[in-house]
């Protein structure tokens, strides 16, 4: 089967037309997200391991609880024992 159109080659003179003349965006953006990935990296490693385990558990606590998590009515709603638990064998 004959190329109609090569548009292979065309895609890749259009990507080599945008490297050559936007070098200096693609430098800027390449040196925006590195920075962004550092300081992230560099923020995360500096607060102790079990705050962000505690903070995580605390944020899925209130998601799964509502507005009135942290009142409460929110602790009685989520940490209720039912009345007959599963594991009683009575």
């Amino acid at each position: 089967m004959d190329k109609i159109i090569d548009l292979g080659t065309y895609i890749e003179k259009g990507i080599n037309a945008l490297e050559s003349h936007l070098s200096f965006l693609w430098s800027a953006i390449d040196d925006g997200i590195s920075w962004t990935v550092e300081s992230m990296n560099d923020g995360l490693l500096a607060i102790p391991f079990w705050i962000i385990i505690t903070l995580i558990a605390l944020l899925g606590y209130y998601l799964s609880a509502g507005k009135k998590s942290f009142t409460r009515e929110g602790f009685k709603k989520e940490l209720a024992l039912p009345a007959s638990p599963f594991w009683v064998l009575s």
